[in-house]
């Protein structure tokens, strides 16, 4: 009996958890369908309808999205054909470690934040400790690379870590977008001057509103690219030979006697979880096997009685 329920128990586990996974997998796929339903513009197809005392039904029609820049999020070269290659917006990042002399460090720390203002930026951020510190420029993306060779003169470059994420295809698509909203307020605005009712005023105003609403997003995006893309983000750590290197907080966190037995218990309610899913799935199937076996045992009897 001890080895029945274990089986089952196991069943029942493996059971749930291979429930539980497929139920994931279908969530993923079913919110990526929903993702993918929206379209690439994420122009909305709504129409402003009013009617009024005998009058004609009137419409507020809908400004689609050029074909050609609908969907250039998903096509690069279709962006950099539409700007240019001398306007391609990239935002670029470094992190750079750098070693100096012993007793050098206020003023190489000084030294590199006056790298920013030379070239056109600020700094963001700063943080010093005991013979060693870090600081966060953003300098002209433009002189990115001049401003990368000055920080390398000012000690023993120990890593050097740059990169570039091309974001042209979003801008330009975001551009569009913006132009199809502005010029749908544009027809809004006409109408609003046509409308002779107080409903008609009001469906007006509703969409005008949902409108300036998506201007304002677009916009919001547009303008965090130009930040992003205008001016490099550049991430410098200075310490002096010798100097203790500061370890990161996943390296001094220890695991603590605490946090072992709060996975352990989340592991059991998730073990559980999973052993009474399992049962649900395995229940029908038991008692229709129980339901077949006993009617295969009064068929038997049957036969053998007679």
């Amino acid at each position: 009996m001890a080895l029945v329920a274990a089986v089952v128990l196991v069943a029942a586990g493996v059971t749930g958890f291979v429930a539980l996974t497929a139920d994931d997998a279908f969530e993923m796929r079913a919110a990526a369908g929903a993702t993918g339903a929206t379209g690439a513009t994420g122009v909305a197809s709504d129409e402003v309808r009013g009617q009024a005392g005998g009058q004609d039904q009137w419409d507020v029609p809908t400004t689609p999205a050029p074909a050609e820049l609908g969907n250039l999020s998903a096509h690069p070269a279709t962006a950099e054909a539409v700007l240019g290659p001398d306007t391609a917006r990239i935002v670029k990042t470094a992190g750079i470690t750098i070693v100096v002399p012993n007793g050098s460090f206020e003023d190489r720390f000084a030294e590199a934040s006056d790298v920013a203002e030379r070239y056109g930026g600020f700094v963001e951020s700063a943080t010093t400790r005991e013979r060693s510190g870090s600081i966060t420029l953003r300098v002209e993306a433009d002189r990115f690379g001049e401003a990368m060779d000055d920080l390398r003169a000012l000690g023993d470059p120990r890593s050097v870590t740059v990169r570039g994420r091309d974001v042209t295809a979003s801008y330009v698509d975001l551009e569009a977008r913006l132009r199809i909203a502005t010029a749908r307020r544009e027809v809004l605005f006409d109408l609003m001057e046509q409308a002779t009712t107080i409903e008609q005023t009001l469906r007006v105003q509703n969409a005008l509103d949902d409108v300036q609403l998506r201007i304002e997003q677009i916009q919001g995006q547009l303008d965090l690219l130009d930040d992003q893309t205008s001016k490099a983000t550049i991430e410098v750590t200075i310490r002096e030979a010798g100097a203790p290197v500061e370890l990161t907080q996943e390296e001094v966190e220890a695991p603590s006697v605490g946090s072992a037995w709060r996975h352990a218990i989340a592991g059991f309610f998730r073990a559980l979880f999973a052993v009474l899913v399992g049962f649900g799935y395995l229940l029908p199937i038991a008692v229709l096997a129980v339901a077949v076996w006993g009617i295969v045992l009064l068929v038997r009897r049957r036969r053998a009685a007679a």
